[in-house]
């Protein structure tokens, strides 16, 4: 299958109450070492249609830079995209994070 053309090099996934701030120093670090600003998606960004959140992951998405900590596996939004990127053979990166048990 050929997959559209890549908008985002990254997508930060994350549980938003366990590393919603380090999610946002990631994407701003992943930015600074990119060529175009929008290679790093967030999804506070994007707020307005969370409802296309799986599509992006599926067909606008390089990697998927999973933020794994203490609940990230418990929230259904986190558990969809990373179940997206599986079933569409977009790259996963995990990041440890100190509480993930």
């Amino acid at each position: 299958t050929i997959r559209p053309r890549v908008r985002f090099a990254f997508f930060v996934c994350h549980c938003k109450g366990d590393a919603g701030t380090r999610a946002r120093a990631l994407q701003l670090k992943l930015v600074r070492h990119s060529r175009w600003p929008t290679d790093a998606f967030i999804d506070a960004d994007h707020l307005f249609n969370l409802d296309t959140l799986f599509e992006t992951v599926r067909s606008s998405v390089r990697n998927l830079v999973v933020l794994l900590s203490r609940s990230i596996l418990s929230r259904p939004w986190c558990a969809g995209e990373i179940a997206t990127a599986v079933q569409n053979g977009v790259r996963i990166i995990p990041v440890h994070c100190a509480d993930f048990v």
